[in-house]
């Protein structure tokens, strides 16, 4: 299912923002600069705790790649073989570099252990917007908070 939001914001991509970066027309005629200067997007969303994220994020990045684009991924900066919060803050601080590196964010959006987003993909779209990051994000349900929550987590009514 996210792989058709993907295509979708590709399509969007494509048609709507690319064409707004300007470059020198003689760069654009040098295969090399196009190569070297792919628009970059970040992928941020909480598919780095899915059992198959590996493969989750090679399809994502394939499909980058198909649309003329770089993706990048969470896990695309150093290996990290420390523990604790010295692993996180590596973390943090790559994912900062990432997001810094790209022109654009394709956030997920979706509801994720619970009812609300991820937490790290709601400071990551916060700190592209900061950036002046370009930023999308796809839901796969428009159910309004209530909603989510009454799905997501059992409910009785008080009496």
């Amino acid at each position: 299912k996210n792989n058709m939001n993907l295509t979708s914001l590709f399509y969007l991509l494509i048609r709507i923002v690319v064409p707004k970066i300007k470059y020198d027309e003689k760069e654009l005629k040098n295969e090399y600069f196009i190569l070297k200067n792919k628009t970059k997007i970040y992928l941020a969303g909480p598919e780095v705790f899915l059992p198959d994220t590996l493969s989750y994020f090679l399809n994502a990045k394939t499909l980058c790649n198909d649309y003329g684009f770089e993706g990048l991924s969470p896990f695309d900066g150093e290996p990290i073989q420390k523990q604790g919060l010295e692993k996180a803050k590596l973390i943090f601080e790559n994912n900062c570099r990432l997001i810094d590196d790209c022109q654009i964010v394709i956030a997920n959006c979706n509801s994720f252990r619970g009812a609300l987003m991820d937490d790290g993909t709601s400071f990551e779209i916060g700190y592209a917007f900061a950036k002046g990051k370009t930023i999308f994000g796809f839901i796969d349900s428009k159910d309004i908070l209530p909603k989510l929550v009454h799905k997501k987590i059992p409910t009785k009514i008080h009496e």
